[in-house]
């Protein structure tokens, strides 16, 4: 309960906050948490270490998951702004490359499935939609209190996007959006119900989620991976890519990994671009040298 008095207190206060302000608090609030935090500092230089390469110095890694809490804390300072955010201005502060991609698909009345990374900040993103009347679905991970993931829910839906915990009657709503043309976003770079498929990513096999293959195949919605990354003048950056033309033999295993790939492969591109934008702090991979962590 603790954290989500801090939260519903963060709510209230991130608004009434200047921007620069704001943003140089978190900056060092990041930075602290990073010193505090040692579990999730592990975690998080497992997954700077595989997405940095096998180059990357120590000091490299140290930088890199540094800033991954920054971006982490900046992330949540700009969730809980998400209800003062200006629908009218969304142009100002998010700018999407690829955008065309997906109305294409909503000009034909196809769904699409988003398939998304933690990666850049996605709920301000997803804004780009809700600016455009665009309805989008989102399962999310269920926490604990109750009370905490109700009030995210609140912040993240803000504008009309409908966000949903992870169960049952999710995936029943996520196919019935599709079906009616509309729009569902999966986040692919953790395996959080730990009931994901065997693929190499970043040259080590770990487990990663494969429902937004199974939803797309039942709804025959598109795929289309759409990822984000934050400027330095802190506009939020959308990539779109095309449809992804999905491989269908009738080989179901062999199509799922080949698929699967191809989705992976381009997460790999974007996060190893911005790898310390990538603000996951749970290890994707079980750490095999607990010695190397720091």
């Amino acid at each position: 309960m603790l954290k989500y008095y801090a939260y519903r207190i963060a709510a209230v206060l991130a608004p009434l906050l200047p921007k620069r302000i704001g943003y140089l608090l978190v900056r060092a609030a990041g930075t602290l948490i990073y010193l505090l935090a040692t579990k999730s500092r592990a975690g998080a230089v497992i997954n700077a270490r595989h997405a940095l390469g096998k180059n990357a110095t120590q000091k490299e890694i140290r930088r890199t998951v540094r800033r991954m809490f920054v971006n982490s804390a900046t992330n949540y300072f700009e969730l809980f702004r998400l209800p003062k955010l200006d629908l009218s201005r969304v142009d100002d502060v998010i700018h999407v490359v690829g955008y065309q991609h997906v109305q294409e698909c909503l000009d034909r009345g196809q769904g699409i499935v988003l398939v998304t990374a933690h990666c850049g900040n996605f709920d301000v993103l997803a804004q780009y939609l809700a600016a455009r009347g665009v309805g989008l679905t989102v399962p999310v991970e269920p926490v604990e209190p109750p009370q905490l993931l109700s009030l995210i829910r609140k912040l993240r839906g803000s504008k009309g996007l409908s966000y949903l915990p992870l169960g049952p009657s999710a995936l029943r709503s996520m196919l019935r959006a599709l079906k009616q043309g509309g729009v569902v976003a999966i986040t692919a770079d953790r395996d959080v119900q730990k009931n994901g498929r065997r693929v190499r990513f970043f040259g080590e096999e770990t487990t990663l989620p494969v429902g937004y293959l199974e939803l797309v195949k039942k709804s025959g919605a598109a795929l289309i991976v759409a990822l984000s990354a934050r400027r330095g003048d802190g506009v939020i950056m959308g990539y779109v890519q095309p449809v992804l033309d999905l491989q269908n033999t009738g080989d179901r295993e062999g199509d799922l990994d080949e698929n699967m790939a191809k989705v992976v492969t381009l997460l790999e591109e974007h996060i190893s671009t911005y790898p310390d934008q990538w603000v996951v702090f749970e290890p994707v991979w079980r750490p095999s040298d607990r010695a190397s962590e720091q």
